[in-house]
This record gives structure tokens, C-alpha cells and sequence, in this order.
């Protein structure tokens, strides 16, 4: 059903279009994504270590249907496929959470399953190649496994944790520290022996990690350091708006929910071309479903206080706030970065109808609140879809 929804999108956009892959502008066409450039090259490696390896496959698939075909929309649409099977794989693991691990009633994780598969970051990732459409796809999954053994009382095995870590922190480096906060989490009690258990094996996942990570590098650190701390320097001075409503619109809100678009003029050498961004939000319900959801959130956390994972959700997020709120890395484009976090909002209201499910009343004005929601933001996405598709066929139509 979802690749149903997803998949034709990236059809059309893949023959009729090319704002995929445009041979002349490498990156930032339309929400500061980098298609062309991760396309080749899978992105920087200081921050993306080994999306190369990830990306390369599909590239060359994508290149033989291209040579046999000599039309660049066969080429184009093996991305957007894999776009969207990443994507829809993402919110299966979701809804096997929901069902699996917090066993919540079958329409009520339809409903939140509805929610979230409209999500802006959700549409965007469907026919985007990014790295943020991989790694939406391998922290659902960890993310589900995890929560999995942690339910059943069985350790995360040393291998698995270390390949996730690979995977996960290959894809975007922020994303490596994620894959340890289960560890700490898998005992019933909280000891000296358990924590220091944890810790070994973190270290020992870092180790293997940090080797990979140099060896792709050549084993050249300081060049490592040197260009993070030139890309920190670069993307941490925030532009144009207020913290408070980049915050807003930008890195909560417009994950979920799309604000209305801006046009910009932008150059690439003497290339001159339409980029699409995001505007702050300048409508009361836009901030009224953006609280919602942060209440909601805050809810679930309260409500399930004694419940270890959904500690692990909570530091998961907040290694995310940490970055892009606190240090402000890429704040002002943040509206790229929800394939990092967005899959823990569905995951929080379904433990906040699972601490309701006793109080019948609650659980039913939460559920048509939820609806109401829901309805809003299907018809608020859909009508923003339906603007960025006009203009992609203004600028950008073959």
C-alpha cells in the first residue's frame, strides 16, 4: 500500500522532470538536498564515511538501465524506487513496533500509522536519493530489533550492534551514538557491572567503527578533523529567521508538517536556477499542530517515566535537539534532517495511547484529536505537494 503511494510520485518526477538528477546542478534545486552530488559520490565522507559503498550499487544498476535504454529516466527512476522502498520498509518497522512491542489496538496504530506515513520528510525521502533516506530506513530498523530483544530480556549480540553501528554511523556520523543507547538499557537493573559491561562493548563497536572510518580516509585524522571542523564552522551560523522559529518551522514542525515555500535565485559557477526552500510557518494551526504533537510527546515520556525504552527513544531525539537546536548545526536548513529522528513520534504516541488504554475516555478524545490532526496534515502535505509539483513543471520540466 505504501509503495503504492510513494512510487508514482517518483515515476513521474523521474521521466517528466529533472529535478532528480540534473546534469548541471549538483545540489540545493529544492530543500537544500544534494541529489546529483550524493548520486555520485555518496557525500562527504567526514560526514558520510561509507555511503559511497551504499550508494554505489544502486548507481550502477541505475547506469546499466541508462545504457540499454539512453534515457535518463530509466535511470532516475531506479533511485526514486529504492527511495520509496526505503522509506515505506521504514514505517513497516514502525508499525511492527507498535504492534509487536507496545501491542496497541489494531486502529489505533492505523491511525498513527496514517499519521506518519504523510509526514513531509516521509513524501520528500520517497523520491529523494540522500543519505537521510537510508538512514531513516536503518534506524526504524534498529530501532524495532533493539526495542525487540530489550522486551524479550535477551542482550543485543556484540556483532549485531557493532554491524549497525557500521551501517547507521557510515551513513551519517551523528547517527553512530544512537546505536549504543540501547545497550545501556538491556537489564532490568541499573548496576556498576551492567554499565561497564555496556560501556566495553560500545568501546569495542567505536574501535572497529573509528578503524574503518581512518582507513577510508587513508588514515589522514587531521584531514578528518580539519574538515569537520571546517563544516561546523559553516553550517552553525544560523540565517535569515528567529531561533525560536527555525526551531518551530524549520526543525520540528516542518518534519511533519510543510509550511508554505519560497522561491530563491541561486548560482552554481555561471549557472544561474530556482531553488525551492521552506518559509516559517504563518498560519495559527500550523503552531497549534506543532505544539500538539511536542505536548503529546512530553505526555508520553511523563506517563511512561519507568519504562527504559522509551528512555531510549528520549535520548535518541535528544542527540538530534543537542545538535541542530543547541550546537545549530544546519538549523536554518534542519527541515533535511527528519530521516534522523522523525520515526520517534509515531513511536511516542503509541506509548502515550498505550499508558491511556485503562482510561477509556482519554484514550477516545486523544484518538479523535489524533484523527482531526491527521486529516489536517494530509490536506495541508498534499496541497504543498501539489505546489511543489507546479514547480518543478515551471523550472524543471523535460
Amino acid at each position: 500500500m505504501l509503495l503504492i503511494l510513494y512510487i508514482p510520485l517518483g515515476i513521474y518526477f523521474s521521466f517528466f522532470s529533472t529535478i532528480i538528477y540534473n546534469e548541471k546542478i549538483p545540489w540545493d534545486i529544492y530543500f537544500s538536498f544534494d541529489n546529483r552530488s550524493i548520486i555520485l559520490s555518496g557525500g562527504m565522507i567526514e560526514k558520510h564515511p561509507f555511503s559511497y559503498y551504499f550508494i554505489m550499487p544502486i548507481f550502477n544498476l541505475a547506469n546499466w538501465f541508462y545504457h540499454i535504454n539512453n534515457n535518463l529516466g530509466f535511470f532516475n527512476v531506479i533511485f526514486t524506487v529504492f527511495c520509496a522502498v526505503n522509506v515505506s520498509l521504514g514505517i513497516v518497522f514502525v508499525y511492527k513496533y507498535l504492534t509487536n512491542i507496545i501491542n496497541l489496538k489494531t486502529k489505533t496504530t492505523y491511525l498513527i500509522i496514517i499519521f506518519y506515513t504523510f509526514f513531509s520528510t516521509n513524501i520528500l525521502l520517497s523520491f529523494t536519493p540522500e543519505t537521510y533516506t537510508f538512514s531513516i530506513f536503518l534506524l526504524s530498523f534498529y530501532t524495532y530489533i533493539s526495542a525487540l530483544f530489550i522486551n524479550r530480556q535477551k542482550k543485543i549480540p556484540l556483532i549485531f550492534n557493532t554491524i549497525m553501528g557500521i551501517f547507521i554511523g557510515g551513513e551519517t556520523i551523528t547517527n553512530l551514538p544512537k546505536t549504543y543507547i540501547p545497550l545501556f538499557f538491556e537489564n532490568k537493573k541499573f548496576n556498576l557491572k551492567e554499565f561497564l559491561t555496556a560501556a566495553l562493548k560500545t568501546l569495542f563497536s567505536i574501535v572497529i567503527f573509528v578503524l574503518l572510518y581512518l582507513w577510508r580516509r587513508d588514515w589522514d585524522y587531521m584531514k578528518i578533523l580539519s574538515k569537520s571542523a571546517t563544516q561546523y564552522e559553516k553550517f552553525s551560523n544560523p540565517k535569515g529567521e528567529t531561533w525560536w522559529n527555525m526551531i518551530t518551522s524549520y526543525f520540528f514542525g516542518g518534519n511533519m508538517l510543510f509550511p508554505s515555500f519560497i522561491e530563491k535565485n541561486l548560482r552554481f559557477f555561471k549557472i544561474q536556477y530556482k531553488a525551492l526552500y521552506y518559509h516559517i510557518y504563518d498560519q495559527p494551526l500550523q503552531y497549534i499542530f506543532c505544539l500538539s504533537i511536542f505536548l503529546f510527546m512530553i505526555g508520553s515520556l511523563i506517563a511512561n517515566r519507568k519504562n527504559k525504552l522509551l528512555y531510549i527513544l528520549g535520548f535518541s531525539f535528544l542527540i538530534d535537539i543537542i545538535i541542530h537546536g543547541f550546537m545549530k548545526f544546519g538549523l536554518w536548513v534542519s527541515f533535511i534532517y527528519g530521516g534522523h529522528w522523525v520515526f520517534v513520534v509515531p513511536l511516542l504516541l503509541g506509548w502515550l495511547f498505550y499508558a491511556l488504554r485503562n482510561n477509556k475516555k482519554i484514550y477516545k478524545m486523544l484518538f479523535i484529536f489524533l484523527g482531526l490532526l491527521t486529516l489536517y496534515l494530509i490536506i495541508n502535505n498534499l496541497f504543498r505537494l501539489s505546489e511543489f509539483i507546479n514547480f518543478v513543471n515551471k523550472y524543471y520540466k523535460i
